[in-house]
């Protein structure tokens, strides 16, 4: 019983430090990933602070549903389980090839908090720091009165 419980509590431990160190940029700077949901006060004005339209948006919803209407200037790369997975090079791929590291990089997903936490993850890696995520998604930003594209 005393091994089993000095097992548990390892693998709790391990299970604890491989969390955190998922949190980590990809060039050992801590992440600054923000699941933003104060929509009006933060995201939409550090959005247009960071130009607007001109903002690296990465919109990671269905091709269909980009084309229904997106954040301006966003970039649309839907994400799903199968193509941000960790041994998948598709996102982190298309993202060095669209966007500027020393920027930062808006995400906008569906309803699926978890694929935004899970992409930004994903971006963080290869050395995209300053990643945030809309809490709430597209339909926050175009409730938010947002500028649709």
């Amino acid at each position: 019983m005393k091994t089993f419980k000095s097992f548990f509590l390892l693998l709790f431990a391990s299970a604890l430090v491989l969390s955190v160190n998922s949190c980590e940029g990809g060039n050992d700077e801590q992440l600054e990933w923000f699941q933003l949901s104060d929509f009006e006060s933060y995201f939409k004005p550090a959005w247009e602070g960071a130009g607007g339209k001109d903002a690296q948006t990465l919109d990671i919803r269905s091709e269909s549903e980009y084309n229904a209407g997106h954040i301006p200037g966003a970039v649309s790369f839907p994400a799903t389980a199968q193509n941000t997975e960790n041994n998948n090079s598709a996102l982190p791929e298309f993202v060095k090839q669209n966007f500027d590291s020393s920027k930062p990089i808006f995400i906008c997903g569906g309803s699926n908090a978890q694929m935004t936490m899970v992409t930004c993850g994903r971006i963080s890696k290869i050395g995209f720091t300053q990643t945030m995520g809309l809490d709430g998604g597209f339909n926050a930003w175009k409730n938010g009165d947002g500028p649709v594209e």
